[in-house]
């Protein structure tokens, strides 16, 4: 499983379970889109596929059918373009939904150096739509690896879940460790290792269901948590 159950009281003690007996997994630094582009346009080529690159945030889709889409080649790959240990997870695809979309076809999730990705991104999608099939890939290749300082008290965990769920009542709470990937919407400069926790409001007929989600990272830069922000990194809690 990926996703824990917890209750707000629960997750200092949680968060210290993830980190005993290791040392922090390192921050990882993503290339440039430039390189991401270069690796899609060698797919563009080996499988003269029409794809197309974001020049902003260096992920990619490529159209078609979808069951004509070589796609077990395309992902291979792809992966080994990575300049770091990314591989495929075995285990069952990371959803917070009960189903998937109807419109998802199929997921594969990677891991980074073991470690799962939890985020929106680090994953590849296949989308089955009225307009057209499509596949997502949102790996990025990684240029380099930063050493943590050390793990974040997890006092400070429990500290901002619970200003997550402030007043909520009948709630599900859940949590998973992991690196935090972002969207392909999103410009990725840094990858850390964070505790993600989704909260669901209680069901209401006649009210729309409700979702919040926090990404709280997991360690420390060695001269606090800003200090890579001036290379473009994010510098403390994201969502």
């Amino acid at each position: 499983m990926y996703w824990d159950d917890l209750m707000p009281t629960d997750t200092a003690d949680w968060a210290a379970d993830q980190m005993q007996g290791r040392e922090p997994p390192p921050n990882l630094l993503f290339a440039p889109p430039g390189e991401q582009e270069a690796a899609a346009e060698r797919i563009r080529y080996e499988f003269d596929r029409r794809i197309e690159i974001s020049p902003r945030t260096g992920t990619v889709r490529i159209a078609g059918p979808v069951d004509d889409l070589p796609m077990d080649g395309i992902v291979e790959f792809f992966l080994d373009t990575a300049t770091f240990h990314r591989d495929p997870d075995p285990e069952v695809e990371l959803r917070t939904d009960e189903q998937p979309p109807k419109f998802v076809q199929r997921q594969l999730l990677t891991r980074i150096e073991g470690i799962r990705s939890v985020g929106p991104g680090g994953r590849v999608t296949w989308f089955n739509l009225p307009s057209g099939d499509f596949v997502d890939l949102t790996v990025r290749p990684r240029a380099e690896r930063i050493r943590a300082a050390g793990w974040r008290d997890p006092r400070e965990v429990a500290a901002a879940v619970n200003g997550m769920v402030g007043d909520a009542r009948g709630f599900r709470l859940r949590g998973a460790f992991g690196y935090s990937e972002p969207s392909g919407y999103e410009v990725a400069g840094l990858c850390r290792p964070s505790f993600v926790f989704v909260l669901d409001g209680p069901p209401m007929e006649g009210r729309p269901h409700w979702r919040v989600s926090i990404a709280v990272p997991a360690s420390r830069d060695g001269d606090g948590d800003d200090g890579n922000a001036g290379r473009g990194q994010d510098s403390d809690w994201c969502v």
